[in-house]
Formats: structure tokens, C-alpha cells, sequence
């Protein structure tokens, strides 16, 4: 599946058994779904992987691919995948000193 230009596509609930590309200022959406191989993002494009699987992801030229999940009444929360190792450890941190304070 490949989006070029100024596209925009949503996939939700799908499994895409090849690749998922994106080009231009084209913009995908991933939402519960499982891509069997890699995304790729370029020349300034947007993936949104939420509460998506895939195999690996690749961004150049000024792309994101951001990772997030669809939250009840809240919506859609997405960081850029290079923040997920930040907000891991804040996330373990928080839990950790309130763990450290009910004890």
C-alpha cells in the first residue's frame, strides 16, 4: 500500500500483508491493525501507528511516525516513535514512587 502527494488514508482493523509506504505530505493511519512487513515513511510524510503492529518502520526526509494508542472517551494519544523510551521510563518512575508512597 503506497500513499503519494497529498493523501490521506485510514486503515483500521486490517491486516496488510506486504509493505505500507507514504510520500509527499500524504498521511496514513494505522488503527488496530498488523502490517507484515515494514513501514516506511519519506519526503515529509506522516504514518500514525495506533494500536498498530508492525514488523519494523523506516522515516527519511523530514517524515514522522508517530506510535499511539485510541483511548476511551480521551481519543487518539501519539508521541513520535523516538519519545516511547522517554515515556517508558516517566511512566516506570511514576508508577514506582507511587508504589514507594502507598507502601
Amino acid at each position: 500500500m503506497t500513499a503519494e502527494g497529498a493523501s490521506l488514508v485510514n486503515i483500521r482493523d486490517s491486516n496488510v500483508h506486504l509493505y505500507v509506504s507514504s510520500g509527499g505530505t500524504s498521511k496514513i493511519l494505522l488503527i488496530h491493525s498488523f502490517v507484515n512487513s515494514t513501514v516506511h515513511a519519506r519526503n515529509n510524510s506522516t504514518i500514525w501507528l495506533i494500536d498498530s503492529i508492525v514488523k519494523g518502520f523506516r522515516e527519511e526526509d523530514g517524515s514522522m511516525i508517530l506510535i499511539g494508542w485510541e483511548l476511551p472517551i480521551i481519543g487518539i494519544i501519539a508521541f513520535h516513535h523516538k519519545l516511547m523510551s522517554i515515556l517508558w521510563m516517566v511512566a516506570i518512575s511514576v508508577i514506582t514512587v507511587i508504589i514507594f508512597v502507598i507502601i
